[in-house]
């Protein structure tokens, strides 16, 4: 119990101080319209398979659309979270 409390007042905060950066810059959406917002944006996985048995994945983010793209540059945010990563097994 203490734990899911915990986490909760987290994301209370973590939501406050989101919708309270944007507001100063102008952008006065609520939560369901951020959240709805920002979960187009996906972290995809593309795995190749290589001769000799050998496998790559590259991992990297959906290009963002411009909504998203504005809500980055408010925050300061690249609009590639995670960067591209590269792994050969």
């Amino acid at each position: 119990m203490e734990g899911h409390l915990f986490i909760s007042v987290l994301a209370y905060h973590f939501v406050h101080m989101l919708r309270t950066r944007l507001l100063a810059k102008g952008m006065d959406d609520s939560w369901p319209t951020l959240r709805e917002t920002l979960s187009v944006q996906r972290r995809l996985t593309v795995t190749l398979s290589r001769r000799k048995g050998r496998t790559v994945h590259v991992r990297k983010a959906s290009r963002p659309e411009p909504r998203h793209q504005s809500i980055n540059e408010i925050l300061g945010h690249t609009s590639n979270p995670g960067g591209r990563q590269r792994t050969v097994i």
